[in-house]
């Protein structure tokens, strides 16, 4: 470079994007990472039997894919009824942060 030129630094963005935004390489905004952990930021417990846990990452999955996950590792009868609070909910519940999910089987049913 020669003396007396300046090298002008790129400044990115004329406009920065919003805090909620982000912007990708074809210029189209997309809603911040951020914004959307937070909303399944939390815990849920799980319990079945003498199995219990408290997870992370289970806020907002349905109670069908947390019953698939702990299938085995839980040892969940397909059969068993899933509690979520207290309420019995259906497999499309969808879950919310500190509640407890719970599957159980009806006494008096062999299995």
């Amino acid at each position: 470079m020669a003396a007396g030129q300046k090298r002008e630094q790129g400044q990115g963005f004329s406009t920065p994007p919003k805090a909620t935004e982000t912007v990708s390489a074809s210029g189209l905004t997309a809603p911040d990472a951020s914004a959307l952990l937070a909303k399944l930021d939390g815990k849920v417990k799980v319990i079945h039997g003498a199995n219990d846990d408290t997870f992370d990452g289970l806020v907002g999955q349905k109670v069908s894919t947390v019953r698939a996950s702990l299938v085995d590792a839980f040892n969940i009868p397909g059969d068993a009824l899933a509690l979520v609070n207290g309420n019995q909910v259906d497999n499309t519940y969808t879950l919310q942060q500190n509640d407890v999910l719970e599957f159980i089987k009806q006494a008096g049913v062999k299995g």
